[in-house]
């Protein structure tokens, strides 16, 4: 009973692919990607922190006559007048200390504050601050003597504050541009204040209007010098009327700048990239233009109040053109939620970028290259794994039927299966792939089709090798002395002879047909032997633990096998040789009748 319990589990060993089961089991620990990443056929990206670095900064301003450009975190600003065609040069950020227009929106910006918007007040103080103007230094020259109400439908801020030495007495206002403008009658120019006309505010509204569609917030800054004779109160219409405009600020988060190639490749795969963010529309938009990841001459914004208002079916229609682009803004996570459902709804395979994940972009194109790889190699190394495993078995089969010693024990079985092909496959699921992946679209349907033609690939390769094993054990066994039916000891010299032969012999074979897999139709020698420096490696290691199983005389005692000598070696060699003969003959008519 114990016997027929040994085979029944060795012969379900024997066709259980351990090391398939261990690498697709457990695929994440060869890779911080998920191999169904390949498959990915949408890409749903927010912008900020994605698109874009998760800071803020101040990238534009304009004050005076002067155009100022934020690049990075250095100490310089690129600066020119806003009329001149000379080109800009560069100064140093402290050099605007000297100016006297730059240090009134310095003070405006220390003194006036808006809740709403402190994220954004810490970031121009940030910068008002490397320029090299004190917050403590404002504060001791200037104290506050009343606050105008800053609603937040109001979008500004404005103070009234006496400057302590002189008792000239001022409001400061900051905010939303076209606010403050309303607010302004005078501009500084030249170091002059002069009128706004029709014309000119034209002009800086349309300045203001071209920052916003760059995607960034503008603040714009303004002052009024009130009477020396200090009232008990100001009211708003007072103090918030015929203004002087000092200038304005463009903030925005800084656009990731390694992600030129990433857009490329996608964009090559034919994987389609939506952006789907609760940023404002216009930033979106600009953003999503700057990466390139949107055709400015055919794409569509939608908000998320519009989107609320349009049902499932209107959705579908619109994501069935994959001609034009989309970008979804101002969304809720639950419109993102929606969205997404859609999206597989529709057929899509989505991978979804977002800074909680902490997967960049980048991350995830490359995951998709990666995928994509690991997919075009399944056939392979799943292919080596049955390939194994059906050769053992037709081994086990052979060795019961004629009732000859069986030469694998579960010992032997699960190395084979642990040690040799796992490490074997695992080389070969990150083999190089012909073609280039991210050239084309990915078809699920045309790797199905790849994998049922490859079906009598395998077959033969499983024959030949389990026949060719089986052929070697049995020969071995009779050329040591052993007879049909008559039982061996397990420790007998001609076992072990045999069983030692045979478990050679079945590495090196499935070492060559690890080679030989790389490709299907390629004869093994049109393909480099160096283009899979990993298979290289493996193979390497894979000798060497034979070598060593079958030499030293308490290793090779312990697993029941023996030493080889050159004949043996030689038949091990030749036989191999013959599968690698017959995988080329068939490969050769693979190439004859391809379509």
């Amino acid at each position: 009973m114990q016997g027929i319990l040994i085979k029944i589990a060795l012969v379900i060993l024997s066709a259980t692919p351990i090391s398939l089961i261990l690498i697709n089991r457990f695929s994440r620990l060869f890779s911080k990607f998920h191999p169904k990443l390949g498959e990915t056929t949408a890409i749903c990206t927010n912008v900020t922190g994605t698109l874009t670095e998760e800071n803020l900064m101040v990238r534009t301003f304009f004050y005076d006559k002067y155009k100022g450009k934020i690049k990075d975190e250095s100490r310089f600003i690129k600066i020119q007048q806003i009329h001149s065609e000379k080109e800009p040069i560069l100064i140093e950020k402290n050099e605007l200390l000297k100016d006297n227009i730059f240090r009134l929106i310095a003070i405006t910006t220390f003194l006036c504050h808006f809740k709403k918007t402190k994220l954004i007040e810490e970031t121009i103080k940030k910068l008002i601050m490397e320029c090299g103007f004190s917050k403590h230094k404002t504060e001791d020259d200037y104290e506050t003597i009343q606050e105008i109400p800053a609603l937040p439908t109001k979008k500004l801020s404005t103070i009234i504050a006496i400057k302590r030495k002189t008792k000239e007495i001022f409001a400061f206002s900051k905010g939303n541009a076209y606010e403050i403008l309303k607010k302004c009658t005078k501009i500084t120019k030249n170091g002059k204040k002069i009128e706004i006309d029709n014309q000119l505010r034209r002009k800086l509204k349309k300045r203001v209007k071209q920052l916003n569609k760059n995607g960034q917030k503008v603040i714009a800054f303004a002052y009024k010098p009130l009477p020396l004779k200090r009232q008990s109160t100001y009211t708003e219409q007072f103090t918030e009327s015929d203004m002087t405009f000092l200038g304005i600020m463009g903030i925005t988060n800084p656009l990731k700048e390694n992600l030129k190639e990433s857009i490329e490749l996608i964009k090559k795969s034919g994987v389609k990239t939506y952006i789907l963010t609760k940023v404002k529309e216009r930033k979106a938009v600009a953003i999503g233009k700057k990466q390139q990841l949107i055709n400015p001459q055919y794409f569509e914004a939608v908000t998320g109040e519009y989107l609320r208002a349009l049902s499932d079916e209107k959705i579908h229609k619109m994501l069935a053109n994959k001609e034009k682009d989309y970008v979804f803004a101002e969304l809720k996570t639950a419109d993102k939620s929606r969205l997404i459902d859609l999206f597989r709804q529709s057929g899509e395979t989505v991978a979804v970028i977002n800074k909680k994940h902490k997967i960049s972009f980048k991350n995830i194109v490359e995951g998709i290259r990666k995928g994509r790889i690991i997919s075009g190699n399944y056939q392979k190394f799943s292919h080596h794994a049955i390939t194994c495993k059906i050769a053992e078995l037709i081994l086990l089969i052979t060795a019961l039927a004629l009732k000859a010693p069986i030469p694998l024990t579960i010992i032997l079985i699960i190395e084979i299966d642990l040690v040799f092909n796992l490490i074997l496959e695992l080389a070969l699921r990150v083999n190089k792939i012909e073609e280039d992946v991210m050239s084309k679209k990915y078809h699920p349907e045309k790797t199905r089709v790849l994998n049922r033609r490859s079906l009598p690939g395998l077959i033969i390769n499983s024959l030949s090798m389990g026949i060719i094993l089986s052929l070697i054990y049995i020969s071995s066994l009779i050329r040591y002395g052993w007879n049909l039916g008559e039982t061996l000891p397990e420790n007998s010299a001609t076992f072990t002879k045999a069983v030692a032969i045979t478990l050679t012999l079945l590495i090196i074979i499935q070492i060559v047909s690890a080679f030989d897999l790389r490709t299907r139709a390629k004869s093994i020698l049109q393909t480099s032997f160096f283009r899979n420096p990993y298979l290289i490696l493996t193979s390497v290691i894979s000798v060497l633990i034979i070598y060593f199983l079958i030499t030293f005389e308490p290793v090779y005692s312990y697993f029941g096998l023996n030493t080889l000598a050159i004949i043996e070696w030689e038949i091990i060699l030749f036989s191999a040789l013959v599968f690698l003969i017959i995988e080329e003959t068939r490969k050769f008519f693979v190439r004859k009748y391809a379509n």
